[in-house]
Parts: structure tokens; C-alpha cells; sequence
């Protein structure tokens, strides 16, 4: 039983760890693609 749980403890975390790098990368896009969008409507900060 002991180590069918820990197992299972060690298969979640690593679930979560790429489900947040996922999510990272995704946000990271949209981020980028808002400030460019941002610094085309506004040429005043490129300057």
C-alpha cells in the first residue's frame, strides 16, 4: 500500500509541473502579443 501511494504522490506533481510550464509559455505569448500591439498603438514609448 505504501508504495502504491507513493506513486501515485509522485505522478500528481508532475502532472501539475507541466500543466504550470503549459500555462507559462501560453501567458507569455499573450503577453508578448499585447505589449507589441500596445507599442504599435502607441510609437511615443518607442521613441
Amino acid at each position: 500500500m505504501l508504495k502504491k501511494r507513493s506513486k501515485l504522490k509522485l505522478k500528481t506533481p508532475r502532472r501539475q509541473i507541466a500543466r504550470s510550464r503549459i500555462n507559462r509559455s501560453l501567458l507569455n505569448r499573450q503577453r508578448s502579443f499585447f505589449l507589441q500591439n500596445e507599442f504599435a498603438g502607441l510609437p511615443d514609448l518607442l521613441d
